[in-house]
């Protein structure tokens, strides 16, 4: 599966929620 960031079409909140499930820690959502 290929991620891109540039894509518009990936939910922010999905991704930050799967980024803290792989790498414990904490993200300053704005």
């Amino acid at each position: 599966m290929d991620y891109k960031i540039d894509d518009k079409n990936l939910d922010v909140s999905m991704f930050i929620s799967f980024v803290n499930q792989v790498w414990q820690g904490n993200y300053d959502v704005e």
